[in-house]
């Protein structure tokens, strides 16, 4: 029976350390085969350490007459969520989750939802 709980024991601990040095896995790329529709099929994927401020981003902006649109994913250290006229960055704490087609940024999303609400309520 002790050995049943040694080994038990050893097996937690190996679990735990793997889950603590596994890391966050991102996408990364730039150039049309980043561009959206995503798909994934031979995407580099790269792989941070956790705990370290890394968050998968998605930065995007928009065509121009002199540029063309342009997306590129990766991890970024201490990533901040923007978006003005256009140009933005996606961030999210989930492995591969940088692969977003659409955002929707929370404020606008709260905004919209308070403006059904009112409708409905008058």
């Amino acid at each position: 029976m002790f050995r049943l709980q040694q080994t038990a024991f050893i097996f937690f601990l190996l679990l735990a350390f793997i889950q603590l040095i596994d890391g966050l896995s991102c996408y990364s790329c730039v150039g049309e085969k980043c561009d959206d529709p995503f798909r994934s099929n031979n995407i580099e994927q790269i792989t941070v350490p956790d705990n370290e401020g890394y968050s998968c981003a998605k930065y995007w902006s928009p065509e121009t007459v002199v540029t063309p649109s342009h997306i590129m994913r990766q991890a970024l250290k201490f990533c901040i969520p923007n978006n003005v006229l256009g140009v933005g960055v996606f961030c999210c704490s989930t492995n591969l989750c940088n692969d977003a087609i659409k955002m929707i940024s929370l404020p606008y999303f709260i905004f919209s939802l308070l403006l059904i609400i009112i409708l409905l309520l008058y």
